[in-house]
C-alpha cells in the first residue's frame, strides 16, 4: 500500500498495512437473506439491499432487491419488514450485482421463507404485509418514486454488470 502523504503518522501507516480492507469478499462470506450495503461500482451510490440469490451461471454475481427505509412509499408489490428494522423490500426493483460491491458486514438478516416468497411472486404467501395499496397510475405520487429508485438507484448498482453480460443497449434503433 501506497501512502501519498507523507505526514501520515508511523502507527497510523502500520495500522493502514496490516487491516487494510480488501477489494474482493469470497462469495462463500455473503448468504441470501442478509442486508447489506451495496455500492456502485463508480462509488457514488450506496443503498440497502437484501440478498436473494447467487447466480448459477456467473461467478461472484448475486441478486439483490432494493430495500428502502421510505416505508411510506410502499406499495402492494413491495414487503413491509420490522425486524431488525422498519424498511420496504421492493421485490420490482431485483438486479445482479458483484461480490465486491457489498459492504463487509451484514445489517441484518431477513427470513429465508421471505427470500422463498420474493423468488416466487406467483405464490401468495400469508404471512407477508404488503407495504401498501397498489400504484393505480401514472399520476399516484409512489410512481415517480419508484421511476426514481430504478433510474438513480437500482441502475447504478446493477447496470454496469447487466451491460457486462447483455452488451450495450442500442437506445438509438427502438422505434426503427
Amino acid at each position: 500500500m501506497v501512502i501519498m502523504n507523507q505526514s501520515v503518522p508511523e502507527w497510523l501507516t502500520k495500522a493502514l498495512v496490516l487491516y487494510e480492507r480488501p477489494v474482493e469478499y469470497p462469495s462463500s462470506v455473503l448468504a441470501p437473506g442478509e442486508f447489506r450495503i451495496c455500492t456502485s461500482l463508480d462509488g457514488k451510490v450506496r443503498e440497502l439491499v437484501v440478498i436473494l440469490e447467487s447466480s448459477k451461471d456467473y461467478k461472484d454475481v448475486w441478486e439483490v432487491a432494493l430495500c428502502s427505509i421510505e416505508y411510506e412509499m410502499g406499495a402492494s408489490q413491495d414487503i413491509l419488514v420490522k425486524k431488525p428494522f422498519w424498511c420496504i423490500v421492493q421485490t420490482d426493483m431485483i438486479g445482479p450485482v458483484w461480490a465486491s460491491q457489498f459492504d463487509p458486514c451484514p445489517l441484518g438478516f431477513f427470513d429465508l421463507s421471505f427470500v422463498a416468497h420474493i423468488l416466487k411472486l406467483d405464490e401468495v404467501l400469508t404471512f407477508t404485509v404488503p407495504a401498501g395499496v397498489p400504484c393505480r397510475d401514472r399520476r399516484d405520487p409512489r410512481w415517480k418514486w419508484k421511476e426514481k429508485e430504478l433510474v438513480t438507484k437500482m441502475w447504478a448498482l446493477s447496470g454496469t454488470i447487466i451491460e457486462d453480460i447483455l452488451g450495450p443497449y442500442d437506445w438509438g434503433t427502438e422505434n426503427e
